[in-house]
């Protein structure tokens, strides 16, 4: 699990947490190197795909979106994923863009190094 929560500040404020998971398996390493470079925060935009991606599998985030898409108003969120579970699943799921030591060698790089020129 990945997990992540969308917040939503419109007329009207809420929160809503869900698993992210959905989003990582069908990211692309320059989508993932992105999001953690952006602080593991999703503006509007990127945040859409997630949150829809996620929906898919969570009645309750469906639900938000439905209402959200039936409002007359545009309704600004974001979404914040837990830098632990991303990284864990990158270690688990996206092994060549995560290690935590450096090896003679080895062409792969620390995950915070690689990701710091995006």
């Amino acid at each position: 699990m990945v997990r992540a929560r969308m917040i939503a500040d419109g007329f009207v404020r809420f929160s809503v947490a869900f698993d992210a998971v959905p989003w990582f398996a069908q990211a692309t390493e320059y989508d993932l190197k992105s999001l953690a470079s952006e602080g593991w925060t999703w503006n509007r935009s990127d945040s859409a795909a997630a949150v829809v991606a996620a929906a898919m599998h969570d009645d309750r985030l469906a639900a938000v979106l439905s209402a959200m898409a039936k409002s007359d108003r545009d309704i600004p969120f974001v979404c914040h994923v837990d830098e632990a579970n991303a990284k864990a699943w990158l270690r688990r799921y996206r092994p060549h863009m995560f290690r935590d030591e450096e090896a003679p060698g080895d062409v792969r790089l620390p995950l915070k190094r690689y990701l710091s020129g995006w």
